[in-house]
């Protein structure tokens, strides 16, 4: 069975892994990179595709380090537990690592069930030919049988009988699996900061805000700042930029808006940080989220009544009342779409791009719209002058949306796909 036919499938059941440590010979397991060691960076990976992770006696961990990798996980919101001085099931398939490296956890979904007759399999990740400085290894519960010596050796010895025991290889391509041996850590350090984009970005998002926000959090990964911490410095900074709206004056709008496009893409950082340094939680994604529609409601309402408050147009005071109100209404509905299980937003886990060969559907529309580039139209109606257009143009569009998202919330509540696809 060819294993490239097979790259679909997941993991078999329950294996577990095995980090052989040396910091004698390796001390770049003590490395930091984006504000984590090399050796959390690889426990909290193995953690993250739900694999039991073992560190034997054998291994020759610093204390010091030992300390600060129990310190760097239990920083961690979802914290991955490590077996000290402990071997893994002997009838379990192993995942071996024997060498500081940085892995992304999605490459181990590569792997496949071994067809009848093909127990025994050692795979290497690595790139190019098996001559190739893996560092990452899966051996089956047959090809496993040694795991005591495995677990027994010097990590030198065990890369060696790895190789010579190697009957396929994956390579990761342009994924993350890179050994430091081999990788400078700036190299391994840039992937990382691209593996904090979202997939359901829309291109503003792409095109704008994570340029900006991308540069600020490979810069804040190194401070023990919290994503929710980063969250609430960015609502804090919204809602500043929405009582500025308020004042209704043209420079009060125009640093207004400007705050506002600040707090968009600050916010942009608190998800990165969190996929980057594994502090992802279903509490921080919620408070994010409702957070992110405080300063949503607060601005789409300010903007036009700041100029009715100027010009006396009252107007505009009602129509930004109307589109408060609709804002603040489908705030509900929105949240029922995106934070059941079967149609989170983004994976916590396993944060992944979109398919481009993926129909597009009425929820990813729904889910674009309902993002925040509104705010770069109104920086540009600002900068004229003309901010309080967006209330006209908001009311004209803002019910319609309502009226889909309850739309689709019916449809899903009974029975009816709200997934049907936009070509």
């Amino acid at each position: 069975m060819d294993l490239a036919n097979a790259l679909s499938a997941n993991l078999n059941a329950a294996p577990t892994a095995i980090v052989l440590v040396d910091t004698d010979t390796s001390p770049q397991w003590a490395e930091r990179i984006c504000g984590l060691s090399v050796l959390a960076r690889v426990v909290a990976a193995l953690a993250r595709a739900r694999v039991p992770v073992f560190v034997p006696a054998f291994s020759r961990l610093d204390a010091g380090l030992q300390a600060s990798l129990r310190a760097e996980l239990g920083r961690m919101p979802r914290t991955p537990v490590v077996h000290f001085d402990a071997l893994p099931p002997s009838a379990s398939d192993l995942i071996v690592v024997t060498a500081p490296g940085v892995f992304d956890a999605r490459i181990l979904e590569r792997l496949s069930p071994a067809a009848e007759g093909e127990r025994g399999r050692v795979i290497a990740f690595g790139r190019g030919s098996l001559s190739g400085p893996a560092f990452l290894w899966y051996l089956d519960a047959a090809g496993a049988s040694a795991a005591a010596a495995v677990a027994t050796l010097p990590p030198a010895e065990v890369q060696a009988r790895l190789v010579a025991a190697t009957s396929a290889a994956l390579d990761p391509g342009r994924e993350l699996c890179d050994a430091l041996a081999t990788n400078p850590a700036e190299a391994i350090e840039a992937k990382l900061i691209e593996l904090g984009r979202k997939s359901s970005d829309t291109w503003v998002a792409r095109s704008v805000d994570r340029r900006v926000s991308l540069w600020l959090t490979r810069r804040l990964v190194e401070f023990s700042v919290t994503p929710n911490q980063i969250t609430i410095a960015a609502t804090l900074l919204g809602l500043l930029g929405a009582a500025l709206l308020l004042v209704g004056t043209y420079f009060s709008q125009l640093i207004g808006a400007l705050l506002l496009t600040a707090s968009i893409i600050g916010d942009g950082c608190d998800g990165e940080v969190a996929r980057i340094k594994f502090m992802e939680s279903e509490f921080g994604r919620k408070l994010d989220f409702f957070l992110d529609n405080v300063v949503n409601v607060a601005a789409i309402f300010s903007v036009g009544a700041g100029y009715a408050w100027q010009s006396g147009e009252s107007f505009y005071f009602y129509a930004s009342v109307v589109n408060g109100l609709a804002a603040a209404a489908a705030v509900l509905p929105v949240y029922s779409l995106f934070f059941r299980e079967a149609k989170q937003a983004v994976r916590l886990d396993l944060p992944a791009a979109r398919d481009p060969s993926r129909s597009w559907t009425a929820v990813d529309l729904i889910e674009g719209i309902a993002g925040r580039d509104f705010a770069y139209l109104i920086l540009v109606l600002a900068l004229f002058g003309r901010a309080h257009w967006f209330a006209l143009a908001c009311l004209a569009g803002i019910l319609v949306f309502l009226a889909a998202v309850v739309i689709l919330v019916v449809r899903d509540r009974f029975g009816s796909s709200s997934s049907f696809p936009i070509r």
